[in-house]
This record gives structure tokens, sequence and C-alpha cells, in this order.
């Protein structure tokens, strides 16, 4: 679960999702090759995760001892249980919550930089 804008946030934990669809779902951070490059993510770079019922991405402000803090990347269409997320929201993830990722831009590098960004 995450908080932001004191809501819990449940995120679907894409580990989960790939024991229980072996076949038709892979977790990047089960794969030991890509579990190396999800531990060396750093703020600015970008994780793709699932809530609500949607999947969307972040950009890494915060990362420490395996948790992230992010700011939601996308304008969102969908809410659950009166929770809603919306672009520039917090958030807060783990490595077992990535479906995807990608390395940051200058501009999301400079986003987290403003947002006071930390990597481990």
């Amino acid at each position: 679960m995450a908080t932001t804008n004191e809501q819990k946030i449940p995120f679907v934990d894409a580990e989960e999702m790939q024991k229980k669809h072996p076949e038709t779902f892979e977790a990047p951070s089960l794969d030991p090759e890509c579990a190396e490059e999800i531990r060396a993510l750093k703020a600015g770079d970008f994780v793709k995760v699932c809530a609500l019922g949607e999947r969307f991405w972040v950009i890494i402000l915060k990362r420490e001892n395996g948790k992230m803090t992010a700011m939601v990347d996308n304008y969102l269409f969908s809410a659950e249980d009166g929770l809603v997320l919306d672009y520039g929201d917090f958030v807060e993830v783990e490595d077992r919550h990535i479906y995807d990722y990608m390395d940051g831009s200058p501009t999301s590098r400079e986003i987290a930089k403003k947002q006071g960004a930390v990597s481990e």
C-alpha cells in the first residue's frame, strides 16, 4: 500500500502476478538481470506500476531501503472505492510493484531534482 494525499493506495504486486500467471506475465524484479538493473534505478528514472485498475508511469524521486517515493507521471482515468490518483501525486512503491522501467530523461531528472530527489 502507498499513501498520497492521505489515501491508502493498493499497488498490484507484479511478482505475485507472475506466480499466478507464469505463462503470460513477467515481473522484471524476478529476472536476475532485470533485478540488478532495478536495484540501480535512481532519482529521475521511470517505473511502471499498477493501481486502481490502471498501469501508469511514475518518476522516482527518492530511493531508500528498497522503497521508492515517486511522482505520478500520467493522467489517469480510473478510480476505485473513492480512491483517486492523478498526475503529480506522490506515491510510495517497492521493487515488487514494478511492471516495467526505463532510464530517465533530462526533463524527468530535473523534475526529481526540484522535488529534492535522493537516491541510495
